[in-house]
């Protein structure tokens, strides 16, 4: 009976082993991907500021430059002002596709 006892005992310290270094490894690569996660997003977080600069400089030149070819200045920026309004709009009709296709995007990168 003692061997048995003994037997049963390492039985269950090597499964209580087994458990612990399953829930340390889980939390190990759960943090990796939150991790990844969040340097992904923060990476490209950094790039929207200089996006959105670039754009800014963009629009005044291309309005400044369609106005001179239209004789007055603010029909450029009445023209780009309508192509904005334009693709807001598109945007906002294709807004549930980008929302699908960025949760199938995060899930893949969590799953991967």
């Amino acid at each position: 009976m003692s061997n048995i006892e003994t037997n049963v005992d390492a039985l269950i310290a090597g499964i209580e082993t087994y458990s612990k270094t399953s829930l340390e490894l889980i939390k190990l690569q759960a943090a990796e991907k939150a991790a990844q996660l969040l340097a992904d997003f923060l990476s490209r977080m950094l790039l929207v500021p200089v996006l959105l600069l670039l754009a800014f400089s963009l629009t005044i030149a291309g309005g400044i430059i369609i106005g001179e070819l239209l004789g007055e200045v603010y029909l450029g920026f009445l023209i780009l002002t309508l192509f904005y309004v334009a693709i807001a709009a598109i945007v906002l009709v294709t807004l549930p596709g980008i929302k699908s296709n960025l949760n199938d995007s995060i899930i893949k990168k969590i799953l991967k």
